[in-house]
């Protein structure tokens, strides 16, 4: 991608800073702005900022490309100051690229909630296609047959939502197939006569949505990197009035999970996007309910953290921190649990004089540990093990002994020692099971339906229907 222009400009606080050529172009991913201005202003300014140790950021760029098409680029921060007259910027945000019409002879410089939207491309999305597209040969005439005359090349999808995500129906059929660029796949939006059946504030309405989903199905962050509007679209080579870049940090290496196995061959039979997609309320009143997404986040940043004792601590932030959004969420489920502390403060009196009674035949260590285990018989809400117990029950996982000595020993020498064992062996296994426990209570949250594959499932205990258990909550 690269655009050049003879007449633009930068926005910097309202100011119209003139230039006489520029260039955009992306590099591994990252979109750039070099920009050679008319004279010194943009200088002038530079030192002025900098006498208040500010530095030139939240820029935007407008330009008119020797194509005659439009650019305008959001979230620039200067990246290098190459002369008094010459800076390059890296746009953080977006560059939106619109396309000057021969037919009609306009030109569009801005996007409206009514323009539609085509297809988007994400990177990063490591998928094994359900659906097959056949071959056919022919020789003379005749049809050859040949053994495997078909290819697994792309996913079709439904979502469905009682939302509604548009002004006319419920439903969105979504095709996903390999975009000719590498680690690169395209999801279309289209019916079965390729016309466009979302507009462009219909899809930012459920973006986050089906972004963060997606992600964490993908096991690991995936990033739109084009989105493709506006009123005309060529399937076969992609091109749209409107097209909007993002820029972001291309991976050379994709080290996702593969709990959800979409990238296995097993997915050609099961189609797991299918299945999830049908009921994409239940991820959309999950979100709303217990933001899944700042879990979803903490654990697609593990693909970029090294060590398993940070990502450890990072895992064990996220396990407390949904836990107490689903506790919260649930408060008249708690208190159906736990006695209140006025009532069992007269229970405590009562329990500690029977003991009383016991304590001659008793040493004081056994008198003082089994007065202590009375005292905390009714550690509710209050207590983080409670918290954390109330949310490992509340997902169906067993508490067995190693989600036990995870909660109660592990969680304590990781937060207070920062340690999770001594042993490495010990502690890959127990990072495992954290990591197991937040992915499958993802599922349980979502009441998924499919197939998953927790590397710890003995550990944790996982075997019954999801769905099943998933509904009671």
């Amino acid at each position: 991608m690269k655009f050049e222009s003879t007449n633009s400009y930068v926005l910097i606080n309202n100011q119209e800073i003139p230039s006489i050529f520029s260039t955009v172009y992306d590099d591994e991913g990252f979109i750039y702005v070099e920009v050679h201005f008319k004279d010194d202003v943009f200088r002038k300014i530079l030192e002025e900022k900098r006498k208040d140790n500010y530095w030139i950021h939240d820029v935007e760029f407008y330009g008119e490309t020797i194509k005659n098409d439009y650019i305008h680029a959001f979230g620039l921060s200067l990246n290098t100051l190459k002369s008094y007259n010459k800076a390059r910027f890296f746009v953080y945000d977006r560059l939106e690229h619109f396309k000057f019409d021969t037919f009609s002879g306009k030109l569009k410089k801005t996007i409206s909630n009514n323009d539609s939207v085509y297809c988007i491309e994400v990177e990063n999305l490591e998928l094994q296609h359900s659906n097959r597209t056949e071959r056919k040969e022919y020789m003379e005439g005749k049809e050859i047959n040949k053994f495997k005359d078909f290819d697994f090349n792309y996913t079709s999808a439904l979502l469905l939502s009682n939302l509604k995500l548009r002004e006319y129906g419920n439903n969105i059929p979504l095709n996903f197939h390999e975009s000719e660029k590498k680690n690169t796949i395209q999801i279309n939006f289209l019916d079965h006569d390729e016309k466009p059946l979302l507009t462009y504030g219909e899809y930012i309405g459920f973006k986050k949505y089906l972004i963060d989903l997606l992600s964490f199905l993908n096991g690991g962050k995936i990033k739109v990197s084009k989105e493709y509007c506006g009123s005309t679209y060529n399937i076969e080579d992609p091109r749209t009035e409107i097209e909007i870049y993002y820029s972001y940090t291309k991976k050379k290496t994709i080290n996702n999970s593969e709990f959800i196995p979409i990238a296995s061959y097993s997915n050609r039979s099961t189609n797991i996007l299918g299945k999830v997609f049908m009921n994409f309320d239940n991820y959309i009143e999950a979100q709303d309910k217990y933001e899944l997404s700042q879990l979803i986040h903490s654990l697609c940043s593990l693909n970029d953290v090294k060590s398993y004792t940070e990502r450890f601590k990072i895992l064990i932030i996220a396990l407390e921190a949904i836990s107490y959004r689903v506790l919260s969420a649930n408060e008249e489920k708690l208190s159906s649990i736990y006695i209140s502390n006025d009532d069992f403060k007269e229970i405590k009196v009562k329990l500690l004089s029977v003991i009383s009674e016991y304590k001659n035949k008793l040493s004081k260590e056994q008198f003082d540990k089994l007065s202590s285990k009375v005292g905390s018989l009714n550690e509710g809400s209050n207590s983080v093990i409670k918290k954390l117990n109330y949310f490992i029950d509340f997902c169906g996982i067993k508490r067995t002994e190693d989600v036990n000595n995870l909660i109660k020993k592990v969680r304590h020498s990781s937060v207070h020692e920062g340690l999770i064992s001594k042993n490495e062996k010990e502690a890959l296994k127990f990072y495992t099971i954290l990591d197991d426990v937040l992915r499958y209570s993802i599922l349980c949250l979502i009441k998924y339906d499919s197939e998953y594959n927790p590397y710890s499932r003995k550990s944790i205990g996982v075997k019954d229907n999801l769905t099943n258990r998933a509904k009671n909550k």
